[in-house]
Parts: structure tokens; C-alpha cells; sequence
């Protein structure tokens, strides 16, 4: 019974796995003739009874039954002899028993290490015909790019971003993104200041550690790892520097860079093309070594939180390719990063809290004769020279003749009572395409009629018009200036007369803008005359298109713009649609955004 309770056990520890069959043998100790052989399977438990076979019909006399002393040594001495043979039998077939026990035991573990192998293979095996796994390395590449290229509308934490999950899923996708540089050529990282007082490099979500140097060293392999992924291709990078420290005279501020920091931006800098910078001190141009960067070609800089002077900041005026720069500055002087102004094509600086003054925005465009796409804040502010450096206002007449030639898209901030024709005076824009005008109160008479001389200018070249503003206090002043621009084929206005609007839009025996495919408006009311309005103006700009022989309706479109905030937005699309004006649906698209977003 001991061998077998052991090798019970060690079934147990050899086979413990569901659905295998476990015995166990125990002596029970109300009946000692007997013992009680246990087996579970499946939870089910069978229990069996089991006594010694010498007990249920062996033909040996009991002692007690044997007479006389000579009968009794007899019996003795065959009983004896019985029960040593008996037991050399049952001692032999333990051993047997044994043998055969272990055996099985080693068959069985064999059986079980093949079964848990052959899981192993038809899980792999499984996992290879699916049809992801099927689908070419280069299709692979073509939907990883897609899911990086998702990334590019916010700018995704290096740590956390579609390169580094899809590289985590398995050990193939891995190794097609390490192939692939351009997974790894845009991605945003955070610089905050540690205890050492020396920056240090972390993601956007981690803290701060006591300890600024250790973390310096190990988010610094970090960036560094990033570099050769992406090598040899050009970087877009997004930095953000928090500087706790007062601001440091621009002198010394070199001296208080990181080492390790600047050689790694030595080293690799060179492909870094568009930086993204938003810091709170511009002590961060030499923590980067800016003016080493020679291959940046678009810069923008979010100094919104950045206390300093209007005096200028010459660590970007070297750079040989800096075409794009945009501006996000408490000041409004656009001369305060000097560059090489004569091959800008992009400038920016809609965003900034201070407007500039018409003065300062024609001494701005006569340096940028390449101009392509600009935007400014224009403020009704004195025609003073604050700002200017003194070379442009010594070699530019603000007043002469200028054409811009390549400007093909410009967007306007304009303040009160700012004139339009006198901004542009002067200024010849032929290839203008897209006019963004936004003014930040309601439109007067005034300023409608300023703009119907630059209109008059743009007749031909201009394409695209977007109007952003409070009210118009004369819709008549606006349909004149818009019915100038006759080659105009989108138009989106975001004004509170609704309306009027859309009685001024529709094609009625004054029609305006007779080759307009595309119509986006905002919609502040929802009454029945309002939608019955909005309707008609649809049919009769339809009915325009295919009787003017201009084309299939299908081709005009209207935008719908509803404010999100307002209590019926929920159920604008249901609202919106009238039966009786079925025929013209397929015109009109539906967009619940914002009151602050743009058109």
C-alpha cells in the first residue's frame, strides 16, 4: 500500500492536468479489513471497496481452531510458511506493479509533452494561415504608414505613438517597422527641468524625477534611439521646453545647455526640416543650438507663455532653407525672428495676441517678395515705425508699387474699422486664389466698402472666399462686393443673418455668383421659414446649374454648418430635411462643429 500511495503522488505531480484519472488508496479506519481506492475525473468522484482476497475464501484454518500442542506447532509452522510465501508473491508483484506504474507514468508524460508540442504547432500554424499573416510585407508597410500618417494631425508622444504599439504587437511586425524609417520620422517629445539644474528630456506624461541627470541619460537614449530609426530621412519633431529659471541673458544661456543634449542635436540635426517649439523662455534656442539646424525648412513657434523684449532673436537668420515660419507670440512684431525674408513663402502670424499695424504689415510683405500663403492679425493701430528694424525702413518704401506674384492664399484677422483697400494699396496680387477675411466685430458700411476696389483687383484670379463675422448691418453692401468676384467657386460665410442670406444667395432675378459649385454657410436658426428659405435658395442655385447648360446639378454643394452648442443640433439632420423639397438632397452635407471653429 506504500507503493502504491507513493506512486499515486506521483501521478498526481506528473499528470496534474483536467480530465486525467487520479487514484488514491487509504485504509478505512472503522473497517481494518479493508481499504478504499479513490478515483477522480472531471470532478466525478468513484470510491470502491476493496478487501484481501485471503479473507473471501482461502482454505487456511484459523489458530484458534487447532487441538493439541503437536497439531498446533504444525499449524503454526504451515501457516507461517503460507504467509511468507504469500508475501514474497504479493512483494514480486508490488515490484511488477511498480514497474508497469512507472512506465505508464512515463508514457503518459511523454503523451502530455507531445500534446502541449502539437497546441504549440497548430497555434502557430493557425496564426500563419490568417489572413493578416498572408497579406505581403509592402501591404504591411503601405497600412503601418497610414496608421502613422493618423498621427500627423496631433503630434504623437514618442513613447506612445503608432510606431512604437505597432512595433510591441509581434516579432515580425517589429522588424518591418525598424525597416521602415519613415514610421519614425515625426514624433513630439517634452523637455522639463529636474532638480540638477541642468534640462532634461521626458516624455509628456512621465514626471519629473529628483534625480534630473539619470533621467537626462536614459530619455536621451531615448531620442537618440528615434534618430537612427529614422535615419536617413528628414525629422518633424515637436519640442517642448518648460524652463523654471528666470530669463538669462542670451550670452550665458549657451553656457547653461545640457552637453549631451546639444552633441546629440549636432549629430542628427541636420535632418531635422520642420520643428514644431513651444517653450516658456527662449533660453530653449540654445538648449537645441538653433542655428545649427541648417536643414530646418518650417519653423513654428508657440512663445505664447514667453516673457521677453521686442528686441530681435537672430538664431533663425542663418538658416539657408527656412521657407515656413509661423508665430504664436505675445508680440505682434513680425520682425522679431529675423530670417532670410527674400525666400519665405509661408508666414504666420494669425495667432499672436497683439495686432499689427497696417504700416508694419506693408514695410512686412515688401521683405517677401516670394510670398505664397500669409496670415496676420491687422489692427486699427498707429502707422508708427516701432519694431521696424532700421535697415528695412531705410531701403523699403512702403508706399511704392509691389506686386507679390505668387501669393496664392491669405488670411486676415482684421480689427475694427480696418480698411482693406488701404491695407492693400499699392499691392498687386494677380494670382490670388483663397481670400480668408475675418473680422472681429460686426461689418460696417465702411468696411464693405472697402472692399469692393480690392474685389474689383481680385474679379478674375480669386477662387475661393471665406467671410467670418458678427452681423452685417447692410447685406446689400456684401452682395455687391461678392457680386464683383464672377469667376468665384466656393464661397463660406459665417454671419448671424440668416435669412437674408439666403435670399441674398438665391438665384432670383438678381442672381450673383453664376459659376459658384460650392456653398458653405452657417445656420443659427432652424424655424420653418428659415429651412423653407434655405430650400428654395438650394433649388434655384440647382435649377441655375442645368438650365444655364453649366452641367449636372449633382456638382453644386452645400455645406450645412450648425452650432453644437445649440439645443437642436441633436436632431438637425432629421429637422433639416423637408419632403417637399426631396429632388435637391443629394446637394446638401450636414457638419454639427463648434461656434469657434473656423470655416
Amino acid at each position: 500500500m506504500v507503493n502504491i500511495l507513493f506512486l499515486s503522488e506521483a501521478l498526481v505531480g506528473v499528470a496534474n492536468q483536467p480530465n486525467l484519472a487520479v487514484p488514491e488508496v487509504f485504509r478505512d479506519s472503522e473497517r481494518p479489513d479493508s481499504h478504499i481506492v479513490a478515483c477522480s475525473m472531471n470532478g466525478n468522484s468513484v470510491k470502491r471497496r476493496i478487501y484481501d482476497p485471503l479473507q473471501e475464501g482461502d482454505d487456511v484454518k484459523p489458530i484458534n481452531s487447532l487441538v493439541g500442542m503437536s497439531d498446533a506447532h504444525l499449524g503454526l509452522t504451515q501457516l507461517h510458511k503460507f504467509h511468507r510465501d504469500r508475501q514474497e508473491r504479493l512483494k514480486s508483484e508490488n515490484i511488477r506493479l511498480h514497474e508497469d506504474i512507472m512506465s505508464l507514468l512515463v508514457r503518459l508524460a511523454q503523451v502530455r509533452c507531445s500534446l502541449v508540442h502539437a497546441d504549440e504547432e497548430i497555434s502557430s500554424i493557425t496564426a500563419s494561415i490568417s489572413p493578416i499573416h498572408l497579406l505581403p510585407g509592402e501591404i504591411l508597410e503601405s497600412i503601418f504608414f497610414e496608421a502613422a500618417s493618423r498621427d500627423s494631425g496631433d503630434w504623437s508622444d514618442m513613447t506612445s505613438s503608432s510606431p512604437i504599439r505597432i512595433a510591441q504587437v509581434c516579432s515580425d511586425w517589429r522588424q518591418i517597422a525598424l525597416q521602415q524609417p519613415r514610421l519614425w520620422t515625426r514624433f513630439r517629445y517634452n523637455m522639463k527641468w529636474a532638480s540638477h539644474d541642468s534640462p532634461t528630456f521626458s516624455p509628456v506624461h512621465t514626471p519629473v524625477q529628483a534625480k534630473g541627470l539619470e533621467a537626462s541619460g536614459g530619455q536621451l537614449s531615448l531620442l537618440k534611439l528615434w534618430f537612427q530609426r529614422s535615419s536617413p530621412l528628414p525629422l518633424s519633431i515637436s519640442i517642448s521646453i518648460d524652463d523654471p529659471r528666470p530669463f538669462h541673458p542670451r550670452s550665458d544661456s549657451t553656457n547653461n545647455a545640457h552637453p549631451n543634449h546639444r552633441s546629440l542635436f549636432q549629430s542628427y540635426g541636420s535632418r531635422i526640416e520642420h520643428l514644431h517649439l513651444n517653450t516658456n523662455s527662449t533660453n530653449a534656442f540654445a538648449y537645441l543650438g538653433i542655428p545649427n539646424l541648417i536643414g530646418l525648412k518650417r519653423v513654428k513657434l508657440d512663445l505664447i507663455r514667453c516673457e521677453f523684449h521686442d528686441a530681435p532673436i537672430n538664431d533663425l537668420m542663418d538658416l539657408p532653407y527656412l521657407t515656413d515660419l509661423t508665430y504664436s507670440l505675445r508680440s505682434g512684431n513680425p520682425f522679431l525672428f529675423p530670417v532670410r525674408w527674400e525666400i519665405i513663402t509661408l508666414f504666420d502670424l494669425g495667432d499672436s495676441a497683439r495686432a499689427i499695424s497696417i504700416l508694419h504689415w506693408k514695410y512686412f510683405v515688401r521683405c517677401c517678395p516670394n510670398l505664397e500663403r500669409g496670415r496676420f492679425n491687422i489692427g486699427a493701430l498707429p502707422g508708427d515705425t516701432d519694431g521696424i528694424p532700421v535697415d528695412v525702413i531705410s531701403t523699403v518704401n512702403p508706399h511704392a508699387e509691389f506686386s507679390l506674384p505668387k501669393l496664392k492664399e491669405l488670411t486676415l484677422l482684421l480689427g475694427d474699422s480696418v480698411s482693406l483697400s488701404a491695407l492693400l494699396e499699392n499691392t498687386h496680387t494677380h494670382r490670388l486664389e483663397l481670400l480668408d477675411l475675418r473680422a472681429q466685430g460686426p461689418l460696417s458700411d465702411y468696411t464693405l466698402a472697402s472692399w469692393r476696389p480690392v474685389f474689383q483687383q481680385l474679379r478674375l484670379s480669386l477662387r475661393h472666399l471665406n467671410v467670418s463675422c458678427s452681423y452685417v448691418r447692410d447685406l446689400g453692401w456684401l452682395k455687391i462686393c461678392i457680386g464683383e468676384l464672377v469667376n468665384l467657386t466656393s464661397l463660406k460665410l459665417k454671419l448671424q443673418n440668416d435669412k437674408k442670406v439666403l435670399q441674398m444667395l438665391a438665384m432670383d432675378d438678381a442672381p450673383v455668383l453664376p459659376n459658384l459649385q460650392t456653398l458653405g454657410i452657417w445656420i443659427s436658426a432652424l424655424s420653418k421659414s428659415e429651412r423653407q428659405c434655405f430650400w428654395e435658395m438650394v433649388r434655384s442655385r440647382c435649377s441655375f446649374v442645368d438650365e444655364g447648360g453649366r452641367g449636372d446639378s449633382a456638382l453644386f454643394m452645400v455645406d450645412v454648418f450648425v452650432d453644437k452648442t445649440k439645443l437642436y443640433s441633436d436632431n438637425v439632420h432629421v429637422t433639416l430635411w423637408d419632403q417637399e423639397y426631396s429632388q435637391v438632397h443629394h446637394c446638401v452635407r450636414i457638419h454639427v462643429k463648434s461656434p469657434y471653429a473656423s470655416l
